[in-house]
């Protein structure tokens, strides 16, 4: 098979983005180009120096006062080439039978498949405990209904709704990442509008997460309950297009009832969804 595949790291004061790439290379045959996105690219580059990839890197630097993954990601899609884009998080690892899956579920079809298993170096790593939801969407013929729920398994079992591969041409369809605050739904928020776009979504493979502390779990839930609010605000006026199409400012007409756990109402300004 033909190099059909871009990958798309944004890469954010992350050491371990060095064994996503060693990871990579076992796919050297399916993958065109990495695709790094930072604000710190000379850093990124020297580090890479004394690894030799077989697969081609490109450098792309975005200037930002706080981290936005969605800005970085946006950029890679818009550099990429390839027919298929894979956007992986700088702390994956990734192996050969998850990555030909993924493009086996996608090619030639109106699907996005992201990971259906994100497994721990460290499986007492605190990132478990974080209060995570997941989503369930369904179609009638007059409307869609969407519950936004919280993980009730979520020591257990960690999907990879971040962890995508998409054709560009359906990454562009649904318009690439909204805009939101730092990280956090954004890639919830892409499968979301993917489904209401008429593709069918599929989860595939598993793959390792490099376990480590994060500075601040509560100010990441505080950011990601807000990005929650913010996207289905936008959904439920039919605003599905993301940044990258051309439809980005259009309203669709959308029958959609929304369903949200009471705890992400509990701020003032966020006010009330509910279809």
């Amino acid at each position: 098979m033909m190099k059909v595949i871009d990958v798309i790291i944004p890469v954010y004061r992350r050491q371990e983005f060095i064994e996503c790439i060693k990871s990579l290379q076992q796919a050297a045959y399916l993958i065109k180009n990495i695709i790094i996105c930072s604000d710190d690219i000379r850093s990124l580059r020297s580090q890479l120096d004394e690894f030799n990839s077989r697969i081609p890197i490109k450098y792309l630097k975005e200037s930002f006062s706080q981290f936005n993954k969605s800005v970085l990601v946006n950029s890679g899609i818009m550099q990429s080439k390839a027919e298929y884009i894979l956007c992986s998080d700088a702390d994956i690892i990734w192996n050969l039978e998850t990555i030909e899956s993924l493009l086996k579920n996608v090619v030639n079809k109106e699907k996005i498949a992201y990971i259906h298993q994100v497994f721990e170096t460290q499986p007492q790593t605190e990132a478990l405990t974080y209060k995570r939801y997941r989503y369930n969407i369904k179609q009638t013929k007059n409307n869609f209904t969407l519950n936004i729920l919280q993980d009730q398994n979520q020591e257990n079992f960690r999907p990879g709704y971040g962890l995508i591969m998409a054709s560009r041409h359906n990454m562009l369809k649904f318009g690439g990442l909204k805009l939101f605050s730092g990280w956090g739904w954004e890639d919830v928020d892409v499968l979301i509008r993917g489904k209401i776009l008429g593709l069918k979504t599929v989860a595939v493979g598993s793959v390792l997460h490099i376990s480590h502390l994060r500075p601040s779990y509560e100010d990441l839930k505080i950011k990601r309950n807000q990005n929650i609010i913010q996207s289905l605000r936008e959904i439920k006026v039919g605003k599905v297009f993301g940044p990258l199409s051309h439809n980005y400012n259009l309203n669709c007409p959308l029958n959609i009832n929304i369903w949200i756990p009471p705890e992400l109402t509990d701020h003032q300004d966020l006010g009330n969804i509910y279809a």
